[in-house]
Order: C-alpha cells, then sequence, then structure tokens
C-alpha cells in the first residue's frame, strides 16, 4: 500500500532529525564557522529587513520584550550598556532572579515600572564594572558609584 502525502513528510522530517542528532557537533561547527566569515553581510540583511518592516519589527518587539527570553535579554543588554562586566551573564542573571531581599538592609525587594525605595538593583562598580551585589534602590543610592 503506497504512503500518503502526510506519512512520506514524517519519514523525511524523521530521517533528518536523526541526521542531525548524529551529525550535530559538526552541523553546529560548520554554521557557526560560516556565520563568523559572513557576519556583515547577515547585519547587512537584517538591517535592510528592519528598515522595510518597520512596523511589523516594533510590533514583534513589543510582544518579544514581554516574554522571560525578552526581559532577560533586555536587562543584561541595559546592564551591558551601563558597564557592569561579567563572565557568565546567564548565571548572573539567574543570581538576581534569586535575590528576594537586599543585602545590605534586609528589606524585601520589588520589581514595578515604576521605581520605589525597594526597586531591585545589580549594584556595580562603576570604575571597574565589577558586581558588588543585588540591593534596594536607596541602598544602590547610598553606595554610590
Amino acid at each position: 500500500m503506497p504512503l500518503s502525502e502526510e506519512e512520506k513528510k514524517e519519514r523525511k522530517r524523521a530521517r533528518a532529525q536523526a541526521y542531525y542528532q548524529r551529525n550535530k557537533e559538526r552541523i553546529k561547527a560548520r554554521t557557526s564557522a560560516y556565520h563568523q566569515t559572513h557576519k556583515e553581510k547577515h547585519r547587512e540583511a537584517n538591517r535592510r529587513w528592519a528598515e522595510r518592516h518597520k512596523e511589523q519589527k516594533v510590533e514583534y518587539d513589543k510582544q518579544y520584550y514581554q516574554t522571560p527570553g525578552g526581559i532577560k535579554s533586555k536587562r543584561i543588554r541595559n546592564w551591558r550598556t551601563r558597564g557592569v562586566i561579567c563572565d557568565n551573564w546567564d548565571q548572573l542573571y539567574e543570581t538576581y532572579l534569586a535575590h528576594t531581599h537586599c543585602m545590605d538592609c534586609g528589606c524585601e525587594l520589588t520589581e514595578d515600572k515604576v521605581r520605589t525605595s525597594t526597586t531591585k538593583s545589580l549594584d556595580h562598580d562603576h570604575e571597574t564594572g565589577a558586581v558588588r551585589g543585588i540591593v534596594c534602590h536607596v541602598c544602590n543610592v547610598r553606595r554610590g558609584p
């Protein structure tokens, strides 16, 4: 009995997945090397796409930055632009999320759109960029740069 189109697609998909699993490291290395050598080409293509689809990108970004991944991405990008230096951003973010109380005064930390005295802050040295701790806004201001 001949296979239906859906069964053919499923078999093809299964073979492709099996091939990928067997050759995952080689495929990732090849893909990474390609992207490294064509980085500027990709950036330019992304810029052109963003120019042609401004409204679509704005809507996508608005939705993305509401997701956990988007929130994480935005927060880490903000830390980087403010001069925080870190070797492992994922670990720093997980540590940041885990802290519920100020490391200085012990008050319960909050995360609101409006900054309050108990808003959670990542305190860092403005000279070296080293992280000093997760504190409330008041303690962060008190510590200074």
